[in-house]
């Protein structure tokens, strides 16, 4: 067996192939990696979600907040608005927001109260360490906003603190017109 396998190690060699390592493919590789939102979780509400769920519209907003934010800053009425105004206007493009503090029973019932204040009914993502891990390497402060493509990469610089309606209505049409 031994003397067949080392007559046959030629003709592996022979089929081996290699190339010169190119580091500019590699960096690429890696900065779009970094602009790409990936995750396997729940919903506030404890529904299984996951990155997937940017491939149901051409462009997602993903609004990054924190419970503890809450009530300074709280922007989930206009958050409503802005996920109504999408869901009538702009039926390629979605809202989800990430409560980065979640998931503890305080930031969750925090995050839940502020919701139902408003009636809001958009999809409220917990974190998985994933994300969380995305979120402590790339976010400067809270709220945070970008809008990413269909297959969860960011196209768009972010949008800090709070903003009006306007303001997102025009990111989103400036995303469109591109």
């Amino acid at each position: 067996v031994y003397e067949i396998l080392s007559e046959s190690m030629e003709d592996l060699k022979a089929t081996v192939s290699t190339y010169a390592f190119d580091e500019t493919v590699v960096k690429e590789a890696i900065e779009q990696i970094k602009k790409t939102l990936s995750f396997s979780s729940q919903t506030l509400e404890g529904e299984s979600v996951d990155s997937s769920i940017f491939a149901n519209a051409d462009f997602t907003v993903v609004n990054f907040w924190a419970s503890y934010c809450y009530p300074n800053i709280n922007e989930t009425a206009t958050l409503e608005q802005l996920d109504s105004t999408l869901k009538q206007n702009y039926p390629n493009v979605q809202f989800v927001q990430v409560v980065i503090d979640t998931p503890t029973a305080e930031a969750e019932e925090i995050a839940k109260q502020a919701k139902k204040e408003v009636n809001a009914d958009f999809i409220s993502i917990m974190p998985d360490e994933t994300l969380g891990n995305w979120i402590l390497q790339n976010l400067e402060g809270l709220p945070t906003t970008v809008i990413v493509n269909n297959q969860g990469q960011i196209i768009t610089e972010q949008i800090q603190g709070v903003q009006s309606l306007e303001n997102y209505i025009d990111a989103v049409e400036t995303v469109l017109a591109e």
